[in-house]
């Protein structure tokens, strides 16, 4: 890796390459090659989240972990299309009197081989492959939905607080999608409360402001 990152020289501008790394060491009696550069590729992917210039070694547990979020990232867009997202409802308590003032909306993913999978499982490999913006429009509108069966005019009731991506507030029509969503279920604005991280908020993109 020292030797790679040797500066080059091109046409009179210097350039610095770096390397990511990914080792596997292994008998060659009974390895398979295709088995070896696929672990390899896989342990060289783990470096690479660690930043440039990384190297990583390969291991059993690293290697499940990583191959089962690849088999994932690939299913993705099909287990939205067959409705396999769900949400359920965690209670928000007034800390004066312990009444319920709203509920979080929390996205599970109901595998049919897997099981209920966190958020912390899909949810960055949503926005890798690109459909993490349908995806949160998708739980606003469920949200929504169950909201206005909580809501009666002229009484209190819970509002719903649904947490949002740092791309889908980099979306353009997210204020136009979410109007139409409250429009379509009938359910005022005031009763749907969005969750923006601080992460979401920093940059220089001033969208998000």
């Amino acid at each position: 890796m020292s030797a790679i990152a040797t500066p080059i020289d091109a046409d009179g501008h210097e350039l610095v390459p770096s390397a990511s790394v990914g080792i596997v060491e292994r008998a060659v009696d009974g390895t398979d090659a295709a088995d070896l550069m696929r672990a390899a590729d896989i342990t060289m992917r783990r470096a690479k989240r660690d930043g440039p210039g990384c190297w990583a070694v390969y291991d059993d547990e690293h290697n499940t972990r990583d191959l089962r979020l690849s088999q994932l990232a690939v299913a993705l867009p099909t287990a939205l299309d067959r409705h396999e997202f769900a949400i359920d409802y965690q209670p928000l308590t007034a800390l004066r009197d312990g009444t319920i003032i709203g509920y979080e909306a929390l996205i599970r993913w109901r595998h049919p081989t897997l099981g209920t999978l966190g958020p912390d499982w899909f949810i960055p490999l949503a926005e890798q492959v690109g459909i993490i913006v349908p995806l949160g429009l998708r739980v606003i509108e469920r949200a929504c939905q169950d909201a206005s069966g909580w809501y009666l005019p002229g009484s209190p009731a819970p509002f719903v607080s649904v947490n949002l991506a740092a791309r889908q507030i980099q979306h353009p029509k997210l204020l136009d999608d979410v109007t139409a969503i409250l429009d379509a279920v009938g359910l005022p604005p005031q009763q749907l409360q969005l969750e923006i991280t601080e992460s979401a908020m920093m940059g220089t993109n001033d969208m998000a402001v």
